[in-house]
């Protein structure tokens, strides 16, 4: 009879050490059951909740504005919003700084759909003064990006007026390929490509205040021969120039493609 009780002593000891030992894998079982469904209750009840749309707009770029080096010069400071949706600056402010004062507040609007999508996305919204018009002063221009299989360069122009003291849209410049100020002839090159073999060097002048085209320089391989046709669009008058050596004022050109 003893034998009998110590037996059964035994066997609900070792039931109740079972029940133990399953205690932790139990509750394990539940805590991980838990974590993998209240993610799954949180999203559904975030369905029926009404979530704020996507910014168009991240935070503005700013650059620093430049110390003037000399009175009177003029510096700017870019503003730079960016679509959050494609990516690329959508509007470009620039404040006009002369003797440490804002004297003017340019809003540049790029058109996209107008220009398509550039090649360098990183470079979109640098801009620079140069003197555009060779008047002494400097013009400012804005990046629009490079763009084609050529990837051919585009800017915007704002020319200085000295009397109003304020940067002046210029539109003319804004379809120039690829250009190339030349202080020396006082003009604009232009360079593009209309198929491999074959490129089109176009000079622009200012006339009257007005930008012209001046002449057109077109180079050609015909029979593995390079060869160049020169028009000059004031005069009307066409040249042919058998070797690099009878370029002249063309020949840094060409040799920048």
């Amino acid at each position: 009879m003893v034998c009998k009780q110590e037996k059964m002593h035994i066997l609900n000891q070792k039931q109740y050490s079972n029940k133990q030992n399953r205690s932790p894998q139990i509750w394990d079982s539940l805590l991980y059951l838990y974590l993998l469904i209240a993610p799954l209750v949180l999203m559904s009840c975030q369905r029926g909740k009404h979530m704020p749309p996507h910014p168009m707009q991240t935070d503005s770029i700013s650059t620093k504005v430049l110390l003037p080096k000399t009175r009177g010069e003029v510096f700017v400071k870019n503003s730079i919003t960016i679509n959050d949706t494609i990516h690329l600056p959508q509007t470009n402010e620039i404040e006009v700084y002369k003797n440490g004062k804002k004297i003017q507040t340019i809003i540049y609007k790029y058109d996209w759909n107008s220009y398509g999508f550039p090649m360098d996305r990183d470079s979109i919204g640098k801009t620079e003064l140069a003197d555009v018009d060779f008047d002494g002063n400097k013009d400012l221009l804005i990046y629009k990006g490079a763009f084609g299989n050529q990837g051919i360069q585009y800017f915007d122009c704002y020319l200085w007026n000295k009397e109003k003291e304020k940067f002046k849209f210029f539109s003319s410049f804004g379809d120039i390929e690829n250009p190339i100020l030349n202080k020396a002839h006082r003009c604009i090159y232009s360079q593009s490509r209309e198929n491999a073999n074959c490129y089109i060097y176009k000079k622009y002048q200012f006339v009257n205040e007005i930008l012209k085209v001046t002449a057109i320089l077109t180079e050609k391989v015909v029979n593995h021969k390079v060869l160049y046709d020169l028009e000059n669009c004031n005069k009307k008058k066409y040249s042919k120039i058998l070797n690099k050596s009878e370029l002249g004022e063309w020949a840094d050109i060409v040799m920048l493609k």
